[in-house]
């Protein structure tokens, strides 16, 4: 777990912009060589300028540590209630796609609602992720919710109704909770999930985010 903790303010032409970084903390991990071993979080911190029309321009910063390991995504988590369940977006589509599973996929202008998004797997697991996305508005029923675009490159976007924890949770659909959230991602992007012979094969190291690196990711958000 982590918390935001804001460090300063900055005033400019036509904008607030917020310094914010993350709390230092420790996670736990499962590897049985280290059981109970401390693993190490990263350094992170973020921006965020708010301007007179109403957007919120936001950039998240990534300074590399050791042996973190591989890095399964670097974005944000949005929750908004149930009632924001349209989802448009301008990106690669119409279904799911991955760093290396986008091939066959085309660009344009895609909607549905944020319970399609969800695959009909036998055990429940992350799903409905859409690559190369330009902009994306999640709203409810009479247009009203906030609109995502990106800022110097393309990103990740997924709206699902279940929250990552509780699909981790759920060994059979019917094990899922009742909807009251829908949950929105958008990343500068994701590794790729691998299994090329179907099943075991790890991600090819081209589809790997560089968590040896400096990250740096932007985009923006407004109410509509």
């Amino acid at each position: 777990m982590c918390s935001l903790l804001c460090q300063r303010v900055e005033r400019g032409s036509g904008a607030v912009r917020v310094v914010f970084g993350v709390e230092k903390s420790k996670r736990k991990t499962n590897r049985p060589r280290r059981e109970g071993a401390e693993r190490p979080m990263g350094g992170r911190r973020g921006a965020g300028e708010v301007f007179g029309d109403g957007r919120v321009r936001t950039t998240l910063f990534y300074d590399p540590v050791k042996e973190l390991g591989d890095m399964p995504e670097f974005g944000v988590i949005f929750k908004f209630n149930a009632d924001y369940d349209h989802v448009q977006w301008y990106g690669l589509g119409e279904a799911e796609t991955y760093a290396d599973r986008k091939k066959g996929a085309k660009l344009g202008i895609y909607q549905n609602l944020v319970e399609d998004n969800m695959a009909k797997y036998m055990v429940p697991q992350e799903c409905g992720a859409k690559e190369e996305v330009r902009w994306a508005s999640i709203t409810d029923r009479k247009g009203r919710g906030i609109r995502f675009e990106m800022d110097k490159e393309p990103m990740m976007f997924s709206a699902l109704p279940y929250t990552p924890h509780e699909m981790e949770n759920a060994m059979h659909p019917y094990e899922l909770p009742q909807i009251h959230y829908t949950v929105i991602r958008v990343a500068k992007g994701q590794m790729g999930i691998g299994g090329d012979d179907s099943w075991g094969a790890y991600t090819h190291p081209e589809y790997l985010l560089n968590a040896d690196g400096k990250m740096e990711f932007s985009f923006s958000f407004k109410g509509i």
